[in-house]
This record gives C-alpha cells, structure tokens and sequence, in this order.
C-alpha cells in the first residue's frame, strides 16, 4: 500500500520515480523501492499527470531539506 507522507530521510540520498498514469511503475522496480508515496486527491480528477505529480513531490523535499532538517541546511 502507498501512502501520502512528505517525512524524508534528508541525509540520504533519495530517487523518486515516477509511473505512467494508466500503467504505474513496473512491479520490478517497485520491489526495490523503500517507499511508495501517493498523492492524494479530491474532487472529480483521477490523477494528475506526471509532471504535476513530480512537481509536488519535489517540491515536497526541498522544501523539508531547506526547513533545515538535513543536507541543504547552512549551519
């Protein structure tokens, strides 16, 4: 199961992937994923399209990275 959480382990390094709308992400690389994040949604639209949805995402981690929780922090 996937779940919405924009908590990062920020002095990692991270990879995000990202799946085709209809199509996902091959179960093979998701074997190997420590984490499967969803975003969640509300109204009438199914999915947003993968620029959209890696926007947020990144978007997401930058933002926590520059909070000061890890490897962008300026000490």
């Amino acid at each position: 199961g996937s779940i919405w959480d924009t908590t990062f382990d920020y002095d990692k390094k991270t990879l995000f992937c990202f799946g085709h709308e209809a199509e996902g992400i091959p179960e093979l690389v998701l074997e190997r994923c420590h984490r499967i994040l969803h975003i969640p949604m509300f109204g009438v639209t199914k999915s947003f399209n993968v620029a959209v949805s890696a926007a947020i995402v990144m978007n997401e981690y930058m933002r926590g990275i520059y909070a000061g929780k890890g490897i962008g922090r300026e000490e």
